[in-house]
């Protein structure tokens, strides 16, 4: 069995720091609520702990559809220098069977959400991506299972899920 090409490893290897610092982060905050008020507060250390769930999720979230795209090319779904977006290639995996089209429609979902947060209002902005961060985590879980079992139908040694 030959390992997945590099890139996919370096992001296989990487997600569970990602997932592990996104899971701490929340436990971080007791409630939405108290989420909010740090990331509303104008207290920099309070502010410094609202970031360190923002980056985690958005780290893993462009893994998610980093994976999704490397693993298309891998496959020969698409070509290389075929440009598709997060949605497409998202939409391809559930097509194709890799993930369900419920979980597709959830990551779908989370990937337009963290594209809109840029926009938004700093408190609705907190409220929005608490909840998103929180309801992200099992679907990477479930996202990361069924991407590691395709990789080995494709033919290639992959890591247990550690996620």
């Amino acid at each position: 069995m030959t390992k997945p090409p590099r890139p996919i490893r370096t992001r296989l290897a990487d997600v569970p720091r990602h997932y592990k610092a996104l899971g701490y982060a929340l436990e971080q905050f007791g409630s939405e609520e108290a989420y909010v008020a740090a990331a509303t507060s104008t207290d920099p250390r309070e502010l410094a702990r609202a970031y360190a769930v923002e980056r985690p999720f958005e780290l893993l979230e462009n893994y998610v559809i980093e994976l999704a795209h490397r693993g298309l090319v891998e496959s020969g779904a698409i070509a290389a220098a075929e440009s598709t977006t997060g949605r497409e290639d998202l939409r391809s995996f559930a097509a194709d069977g890799v993930i369900t089209k419920t979980l597709r429609d959830r990551l779908v979902e989370l990937h337009d959400l963290r594209n809109q947060l840029v926009h938004e209002y700093p408190d609705v902005k907190a409220h929005r991506l608490h909840a998103a961060a929180t309801a992200f985590l099992p679907l990477v879980r479930e996202f990361m299972s069924r991407y590691l079992t395709w990789l080995a139908d494709l033919g290639f040694d992959v890591p247990r899920p550690s996620v």
